[in-house]
């Protein structure tokens, strides 16, 4: 198989149209209700911050819930105001049970045109390594590499990491190799 810097545009819209087929209307519509109160208020309450790990992960969700409200709200509204993606990113996982993956949603959902969502399985179709947790760099060569694929084919980032996300799951569940 192929990394997904080699994929055609036809085979990113058909993992596009795979992921669209396979995402839950309770997903979608929260993803867009999160963005909608992103672009309105430019923060998040501890109630969205909670809804918005749910919608990641179920996993260690509650642990966000021992952020106090107030503080939620401060540093939702200063990372989004920060232009240095290194900074954005790590300004989010200050907040307790904010990882960068869950990061990368926030983003995403505030902006879909400019992020994307990290996870194990676009990461694999990207590098064609295994990968379980990330850091602040693997967040930024995501970014750069979404964007790149985005301007590629024409989509958005955040076209982009769903689509990385089935191509990637595909990859998994056929145990292949990557070639590079």
């Amino acid at each position: 198989m192929k990394l997904a810097k080699d994929l055609e545009t036809r085979d990113v819209e058909s993992y596009l149209e795979k992921y669209e087929e396979e995402w839950s209307i309770h997903d979608k519509e929260k993803f867009h209700e999160m963005h909608d109160i992103l672009s309105k208020n430019k923060c998040l309450n501890l109630c969205q911050l909670y809804q918005i790990a749910l919608w990641k992960t179920k996993r260690s969700s509650k642990i966000v819930k021992h952020n106090p409200d107030e503080v939620v709200k401060g540093i939702t509204e200063l990372a989004l105001k920060l232009t240095d993606e290194r900074f954005k990113v790590r300004c989010l996982c200050v907040l307790k049970g904010i990882g960068i993956p869950r990061a990368s949603a926030i983003l995403a959902m505030y902006d879909p045109k400019r992020y994307g969502v990290i996870d194990v399985n676009a990461w694999y179709a990207l590098t064609g390594k295994k990968k379980v947790s990330f850091n602040d760099e693997d967040w930024i060569y995501y970014l750069e590499q979404i964007r790149r694929l985005a301007r590629k084919h024409a989509k958005t980032p955040r076209e982009i990491d769903m689509a990385l996300m089935k191509y990637g799951q595909k990859l998994m569940k056929k145990g292949e190799e990557v070639i590079r």
